[in-house]
Order: C-alpha cells, then sequence, then structure tokens
C-alpha cells in the first residue's frame, strides 16, 4: 500500500491559504500592483511544484499513459466543470438580483474554462478563471517525453547551463512567440521537474543546490521589487520587467516549496486534519473567487471588510463542499470505467 507524504498535504494546505489569500489582497489593492498579494502567488507557483515533485519520483509507462492522462484529466475537469456551471447559476442570481450582466459569450468561455481550455478560449470571462488547469494539463500531456531525459547523466555544470538556457527559451523566446500559451508558466513545472529529478529531496547534495539557489534569488528578487513598485515602465520594457518576474517567482516558488517540505518533515503527521485539507484543498481553490475577486466580491457589499471577508470564505466553504460531494462518486464512476477498459485491452 501506498503511504501518502503528509509533508505534501501540509503545503498543499498551505499553497491553498496563499491563493485565496493573495485573490482578497488584489481586491482590497484594486488595480494598483500588491506586494502582498504578488508574493502570495507564490502559493500557485508551488501547486505546479508539487505536482512536478510527485512526478519525478514515478514513470508512466507508455503503454499506462492513455488511461493515466484520463484519469488526471477527470479529475482535474469533472470538478472544475461543475465549479463552473455552478459559477454561471450563482452569477445569474446576481443578475436577477439587479447587479450586472451575462451574455452567452460569458457562458460559452465559462464552459471551455471549466473544461480545462482557458488559454485556448475567446476572451475569457474573469468571473470564471481556471487558467492554472491548462497549463497543469499541458505539462502532464508532454511528461512521457520529458521523463527519457537523463536528468542525473549531466555534470553540474552543465545541467544548469542546460536549466538556464531552458529558463530562457520557455520565459523569453516561446513567451513573445505570439502562440496563445504562457510558456514561462510552464516553466514552473518543468524547472522543478528536472531539478528533482536529478537531486533527491533528503539528501545534502539537494540541500547545497537550494541553499545556493536561495542566495542568488534574494537579491534577484529585491530587483524585481524595485522594478514593480517604483518605476513606471511601458510597451517592450514593461513586458521585460513582466517576464522577469514571473521567471524569478519560478525559481522563489522552488526554493520555498523545498523549506516548507523540510520544515513540515520536523512535525507530525495528523491524519484527520490531512484528511480535511486533502479533500478540499482543490474545491476551494475553484470556488474562493467567486465570492472574493472580482465584479461579484461579497466584501464590498458590508461595511465592514472583515465581516464581508468573513462571509465569502463562508459561502466559499459552502460551495466546495457541493462541489466535492456532487463530483466525488461521478470521478468514482469514471475512473473505474478507465480501469476497466484500460485492463481490457492489456489483457
Amino acid at each position: 500500500m501506498k503511504v501518502r507524504d503528509y509533508k505534501i498535504s501540509y503545503i498543499r494546505a498551505i499553497s491553498t491559504v496563499m491563493v485565496v489569500a493573495l485573490h482578497t489582497a488584489n481586491h482590497l489593492a484594486k488595480t494598483a500592483p500588491c506586494i502582498v498579494a504578488d508574493w502570495l502567488n507564490l502559493g500557485l507557483v508551488m501547486f505546479f511544484v508539487m505536482s512536478a515533485f510527485l512526478y519525478s519520483k514515478r514513470t508512466i509507462s507508455n503503454k499506462d499513459y492513455k488511461a493515466w492522462l484520463l484519469h488526471r484529466y477527470s479529475e482535474i475537469v469533472i470538478p472544475s466543470f461543475f465549479a463552473a456551471l455552478l459559477a454561471i447559476a450563482y452569477f445569474y442570481a446576481l443578475v436577477y438580483a439587479g447587479n450586472g450582466t451575462v451574455s452567452k459569450q460569458n457562458i460559452l468561455s465559462s464552459i471551455i474554462c471549466g473544461l480545462g481550455f482557458e488559454a485556448f478560449a475567446p476572451a475569457p470571462w474573469k468571473f470564471v478563471e481556471y487558467w492554472f488547469l491548462t497549463y497543469i494539463l499541458i505539462c502532464y500531456v508532454f511528461l512521457p517525453l520529458i521523463q527519457k531525459i537523463d536528468f542525473k547523466k549531466p555534470k553540474n555544470f552543465q545541467f544548469w547551463i542546460g536549466i538556464l538556457l531552458m529558463s530562457v527559451i520557455m520565459q523569453g523566446i516561446l513567451s513573445v512567440s505570439g502562440i496563445p500559451i504562457s510558456w514561462g508558466v510552464m516553466l514552473r513545472f518543468y524547472l522543478a521537474y528536472a531539478v528533482f529529478r536529478r537531486y533527491d529531496v533528503q539528501d545534502i547534495e539537494c540541500r547545497k543546490t537550494i541553499i545556493a539557489l536561495s542566495i542568488c534569488v534574494i537579491p534577484f528578487i529585491a530587483a524585481v521589487c524595485y522594478i514593480r513598485y517604483f518605476l513606471v515602465l511601458d510597451g517592450t520594457l514593461a513586458m521585460l520587467a513582466e517576464l522577469f518576474f514571473i521567471y524569478i517567482q519560478s525559481f522563489a516558488g522552488l526554493a520555498l516549496f523545498y523549506w516548507l517540505y523540510i520544515l513540515f518533515g520536523h512535525m507530525k503527521n495528523l491524519p484527520k486534519l490531512i484528511k480535511i485539507t486533502d479533500k478540499y484543498s482543490y474545491p476551494v481553490y475553484l470556488t474562493h473567487s467567486f465570492f472574493i475577486g472580482y465584479d461579484t466580491s461579497l466584501i464590498d457589499k458590508f461595511d465592514n471588510r472583515v465581516l464581508g471577508i468573513a462571509v465569502a470564505l463562508l459561502l466559499t466553504a459552502l460551495a466546495s463542499t457541493v462541489v466535492l460531494v456532487v463530483t466525488k462518486p461521478i470521478n468514482r464512476k469514471i475512473n473505474s470505467c478507465i480501469n476497466k477498459t484500460h485492463i481490457k485491452k492489456s489483457a
């Protein structure tokens, strides 16, 4: 029986809290760049890093690839699709109450986003924003190719030159290629996958590497903060500054994940708490922005913003429970069908 890594469960819970906090901070800051929200975004970066870390420890065989990909797609998309439908229903309720309007394009975009294809949706509706799903699914599609690379073979110097070259290509060249995919976002997955495929997270060599990475990243974070919050840029300079910001976040998120993993290794395994956080982390991620961000935020509906945040979180918990209760049996049934089909084809 496979033992669940409780440290990952703790980090997943922390990441979810950070993402909810980031959207709350963004809403309170309105359109101005918010330093708190920007660096709370490392919670989202760590979702990519976590996934890369877990798959760096296993190999997907060619014969299992299709069934595995279908499993991952259904587990990700069934809850997100239902959450998108829930979002549409919630928005219609707001329209009925006299707040805002909804168009056919809004509905179409929401369905496309719920199916995990927001990067390809025409003018995505910000009310349902699931861009994360598109990029993690693309990372999964290319995983069988990436896992064929022997990351342990090159010497350290060659490995890190390769990492920097990959980073420049994905964060720079491909990000400005005109293709409707933010390749720089996927750097967060592939960077972590390469590092943890090469180094065992518990080895001293991995610790030395992350210490060096952390020391190098700190001055760049200071530079990013100065450029982002104290300079006014436009045009090409603004675009390059944004790419640099995402680039530094990729490395900072990797370092933060490692240090949290080591920290939680010294804490007790609390099975009941982990069961709850593992169950609710993803539904909370899918539903919290309905009540916290954008024009539908409940925070501004109350004179007391603390009360508004509390009500928004309460409704997030309720919506998350609905998503979980409705989609869990559906996913179980779909996964059973996928397993049966895969067994028949393998026989």
